[in-house]
């Protein structure tokens, strides 16, 4: 994964020359676990607590935020990197579920990041500095699970302007914190007299120094600032005299003092450069189209003159100014200077463009209003940020373009529909591939025209495939696999014609349509081909989930045991690669599928409480819903309707649009509690009526299966006979073509259902037991047979919830096995 970060946010800034430390506010740090740090701009904050991270043992992560830190991406990216230094198991597996941020929600991310702090055994100490430019809420949210969750091995620093929109009252009730205000900020009058005397030739009388802190009350950049003022004053008495007025009068005038304290030249660096968030003098030598070195020397007078400007690096190669200096140079420069911003901003964006710093170089050209030269760069970015599965983050850089700019370049239009169809809406995208179409067909038509906008000359000429790649996307989460079939088909030679390189993800439609309809021998090999080819291109957890979509299938095909190979290996490779265990819930959650298929409905519900444990921490893409799904089908098997009812409902507010094929979902799930639960056989008979209409009038799709399979359970043999015993012979025979064994031990169950001589129920009954024997199905003879072949042991939590369906108010685990203790003697 390509980082884009600027290492210098990553580092403690040094500490001044004129240092005056400050052991009372340091030793409120000994004993806490959470420091806030809230006070106005100038009090020292970051020096505070710089001075009092260097006597600390453990390593830290020092984060310098700014305007550009509000996506929850972009700080956990700096987050992670910052974790290099703590913990590099841990830095590589935040950085692989930032890879996987298309296949999660945000609510996702925070809690398996959460999750993965906890695992944390060395300690450590993290600084937020300058928190209070944070307004994203999902990053507030972040902050709060890490408080509410609080890491054993974690120390937490908030530096900020103001109280932090968290928890903090809680905080203080759970955790040691210490809160330093600008009442332990500020300096004593003997710590003001130090540092002003370190900047004076002379020491001011004790009357010039009470008026000059009464004046300031402490306010450590003010006294800097009038320290630096007094430096060049001819009469130190009349100074001090006039020395009046509040903190922000006080200060905006004496900032005034130093920059009219310097040359003309040196005023003009100064408000040039104040659009820069961090400056190295080869920046300012090209921004400001100066002779090499010339503003090295510039840059080294403002260091020891103490002009607010701050090394940010051990080797002096990168510089701040002071925020508030800083603020000051940007208001002055957009009064006396204005037109020439733009240029200065465009010239900076080159620059970070040229050193391949592309995220840095974009947002100035935005802040800059260089949308062409911003836009040039977001269009190119396009096809490898979808690739590493970063489309949400693309989106936020295109959303900051102006409208008409996106409406008229053909890839721009594209990533923003593909985009939109990556985080499921597949409604808003199509207006937008509609408008990459049409600009893609004027622009072959005639390339020179000025309507249309292109940068990346070699990614509008693969439009079409990338195009089609999305409406067969589409035609995947809609279920249409003749449609999606025929597009696989027109990808292979257009992806031929314009060299696309993404031709997996090709191979992975032509899986869905043979899945969906219903050859899974043929989705089975492609999907082994991909899996094998891929490796080593795609990225471990995008390799890893393959693993699930393979085992699916084997499962759905009646293979066992190569399904419970294959995750039990991949569970083990997680474990011991130390790769992020996100899809560790739905291998979990597979393997309780195998048990239930098997009978083993004790082992199945253990399963599932690990994949839960898992999944509440690593939550991946519809694992709730696959949850909820297979919970309830457990539950139903046993008759316990009420719990069955609760996970359907809880199943349906998780559904998740997904391409890859359904054989049992959700709505299946609650036609069969519907169908079970009613008891008046004219209404029963009449629901049963709506589905037939809906489904007898051709052969049912592959993925319609289980409605049938629905319909064949609870239909009445005398009214429906004639009707659904040709439909039912129709789908054993496809099924038996198609290699699936498990379709045809199901509808041989149901079949008997209709056979009215006895011999013929056994032949019947005899052919499902060989086909389930080798792989030990019982699951079918539950739902579908009589239940003969199934000689099984009630799972505690099948007790419990048999138990609790009588009972007020339910019992707990533990509870229920007191009483089994107590009925035994014991």
């Amino acid at each position: 994964m390509t980082k884009m970060v600027i290492p210098a946010k990553l580092q403690m800034p040094n500490l001044p020359f004129h240092l005056i430390t400050k052991p009372d506010a340091e030793a409120l740090f000994d004993h806490a676990r959470v420091f806030i740090v809230s006070a106005q701009a100038g009090s020292g904050k970051s020096t505070l607590v710089s001075q009092w991270l260097v006597s600390q043992k453990e390593p830290y992560i020092w984060y310098a935020l700014d305007d550009w830190d509000n996506t929850l991406w972009q700080f956990l990216t700096y987050l992670a990197t910052g974790f290099e230094g703590v913990d590099a198991k841990i830095s590589e597996q935040m950085m692989q579920l930032l890879e996987a941020r298309q296949t999660l929600d945000d609510e996702a991310v925070i809690r398996a990041v959460s999750s993965l702090l906890q695992t944390v055994r060395q300690p450590y100490i993290i600084v937020l500095d300058d928190y209070h430019l944070i307004k994203d809420q999902m990053i507030h949210k972040f902050m709060k699970t890490i408080i509410e969750h609080f890491p054993e091995s974690m120390r937490l620093c908030l530096i900020s302007r103001e109280d932090p929109p968290l928890p903090l009252a809680k905080l203080r009730l759970k955790l040691k914190v210490a809160e330093l205000r600008m009442s332990e900020l500020r300096f004593t009058m003997a710590q003001a007299n130090d540092l002003i005397t370190a900047y004076l030739d002379k020491p001011l009388t004790e009357q010039q120094l009470e008026t000059i802190y009464e004046r300031t009350e402490g306010w450590i950049a003010g006294l800097q600032l009038t320290a630096l003022t007094l430096q060049g004053a001819d009469d130190i008495d009349r100074f001090v005299t006039e020395f009046s007025g509040s903190h922000y009068y006080i200060m905006d005038y004496l900032l005034e003092e130093v920059l009219e304290r310097h040359s003309a030249e040196v005023k003009a660096f100064l408000l040039q450069t104040s659009i820069f968030e961090y400056f190295s003098p080869e920046l300012c030598d090209e921004v400001l189209e100066l002779s090499p070195g010339h503003s090295m020397r510039i840059i080294e007078s403002l260091v020891k003159s103490n002009s607010f400007t701050i090394s940010w690096e051990s080797d002096h190669a990168w510089f701040r100014y002071h925020h508030l200096f800083r603020e000051l140079l940007r208001r002055r420069l957009s009064l006396t200077d204005a037109y020439s911003v733009p240029a200065l901003y465009e010239r900076t964006g080159d620059w970070f463009n040229r050193q391949g710093r592309v995220q840095e170089a974009i947002d100035y050209y935005l802040n800059g209003t260089c949308f062409e030269a911003a836009g040039a760069l977001i269009e190119v970015l396009w096809a490898p940020m979808d690739m590493s599965l970063k489309s949400s983050s693309w989106l936020e850089m295109a959303k900051r373009l102006p409208k008409a700019m996106i409406e008229r370049s053909p890839m721009l239009s594209l990533g923003y529909g593909w985009a939109l169809l990556d985080s499921g809406d597949t409604e808003g995208c199509e207006p937008w591939f509609t408008q990459a179409q049409k600009l893609y067909d004027l622009w072959r038509h005639d390339p020179d025209q000025s309507e249309v906008w292109v940068n990346d000359i070699e990614e509008t000429k693969a439009l079409p495939v990338t195009l089609m790649n999305a409406m067969a996307y589409i035609a995947a989460v809609k279920g249409e696999y003749d449609t999606l079939m025929h597009l696989a088909e027109e990808l292979k030679h257009l992806a031929e014609k314009h060299a696309f390189k993404k031709k997996w993800l090709i191979d992975t439609f032509v899986v869905m349509a043979h899945w969906g309809k219903g050859d899974l021998d043929q989705a089975t090999q492609i999907m082994l081909k991909v899996k094998e080819e891929t490796r080593g291109i795609l990225s471990p957890l995008i390799q890893n989930a393959f693993v699930w979509v393979l085992a699916d299938l084997y499962i759905q095909k009646g293979l066992l045991s190569k399904a419970q190979l294959l995750l039990e290996k991949a569970i083990d490779e997680v474990v011991r690669e130390g790769i992020v265990p996100i899809l560790l819930a739905t291998y979990h959650l597979y393997l309780a599928m195998i048990a239930a298929y098997r009978g083993e409905i004790a082992l199945a519900f253990e399963q599932l409480e690990i994949s839960k444990t898992y999944g509440h921490r690593f939550e991946f893409m519809d694992w709730r819903y696959k949850y909820n799904t297979l919970s309830a089908r457990l539950y139903m098997s046993e008759g316990l309707w009420e719990s069955a009812k609760l996970c359907v409902n809880e199943g349906k507010r998780h559904t998740f649009q997904n391409p890859i094929p359904e054989n049992f979902t959700i709505h299946d799930m609650d036609l069969w509690i519907r169908l079970s639960q009613e008891k008046d056989v004219l209404l029963l008979n009449h629901r049963i009526d709506e589905v037939l209409m809906e489904l007898e009038h051709h052969m049912p799709e592959y993925i319609d299966e289980m409605k049938w399979k629905i319909i064949l359970k609870f239909a009445s043999p005398e009214k429906y006979a004639s009707r659904l015993v040709p439909i039912c012979e129709s789908l054993i025979e496809r099924a038996n073509l198609q290699n699936r064994r498990l379709s045809v031990i199901d509808f041989t169950l149901l079949q008997m259902r209709f056979v009215k001589s006895e011999s013929k129920r056994e032949a019947l009954n005899k052919v499902a037991k060989q086909l389930a024997e080798d792989e030990g199905i019982v699951l079918s003879f539950i739902e579908y047979g009589d239940g003969r072949e199934a000689n099984l042991e009630e799972s505690p939590e099948i007790k419990r919830a048999k138990v609790n369906q009588s009972l007020p108010e339910p019992l707990t685990a533990r509870e229920l096995e007191i009483l089994e203790l107590i009925e035994k003697g014991y």
